[in-house]
């Protein structure tokens, strides 16, 4: 069983990000395993910034779920 696994309040809720272009959905699980497979990576210096901003929107909606 992995790590990500013994999360409680996984909940299988999607909240809709983006524009009607442009829409993501994305759940609970999924979010944490981009951010888990972001934070066991390796990324070159010039892909920092972009990342950091990922990562900010991932985190962000990460929160709202655990609102």
């Amino acid at each position: 069983m992995a790590l990500i696994d013994k999360i409680e309040n996984r909940g299988d809720h999607h909240i809709k990000v983006g524009s009607s272009n442009n829409l993501v959905e994305l759940n609970l699980r999924e979010t944490e395993i981009l951010l888990t497979l972001i934070k066991t990576s390796q990324f070159k210096g010039e892909d920092v910034e972009h990342l950091y901003n990922l990562v900010l929107k991932l985190q962000n909606l990460y929160l709202t779920y655990k609102k």
